[in-house]
């Protein structure tokens, strides 16, 4: 009796060693945001975010390997190819499009043309008073499409 109760209780701690191995890890978050716009491939090097105490959003912008500016905040408006983004300011997960007309993401093309985000998810791990973090699958089209993860340096006028 003393063996059988010995080999359930092993049992029990092997299932539970090997469930709590078992995390719903996001496959995107080992993932760089990338894919392409305007048809040409494109990854994200830095991205900034602007949280406003009164708004419910986050005006976020994300800027490629082209951009040559080290600091994201000093960087006012860019004529490269691009995300700009307006994010729900919650951590949680949300479909695209956005249900608020408020909320989108937006690829901006070299020469100025947008296109909202028929399609994908925006995850918001964390916002903190430095950095916006979380993951995006973002599609316009075959031409206009980004996965992964990303880190967004929090700006302030200060």
């Amino acid at each position: 009796m003393k063996g059988v109760k010995l080999s359930f209780l092993c049992s029990v701690l092997a299932g539970m060693i090997f469930i709590s191995g078992c995390g719903e890890d996001d496959p995107l978050e080992s993932i760089s945001l990338s894919g392409q716009i305007d048809g040409e491939p494109w990854s994200m090097k830095h991205g900034k975010a602007e949280v406003e105490d009164f708004d419910t959003r986050i005006s976020s912008f994300f800027f490629s390997a082209e951009s040559d500016e080290p600091n994201p905040c000093e960087i006012i408006f860019s004529s490269l190819r691009s995300i700009e983004a307006s994010l729900p300011k919650e951590p949680g997960t949300y479909s695209l499009p956005f249900k608020n007309q408020r909320e989108s993401v937006t690829f901006i093309l070299t020469d100025g043309t947008s296109h909202i985000s028929q399609s994908g998810q925006v995850v918001i791990s964390s916002v903190t008073g430095s950095v916006v973090s979380g993951t995006m699958t973002a599609r316009f089209d075959d031409s206009n499409f980004v996965e992964g993860s990303f880190a967004l340096q929090v700006c302030t006028d200060e």
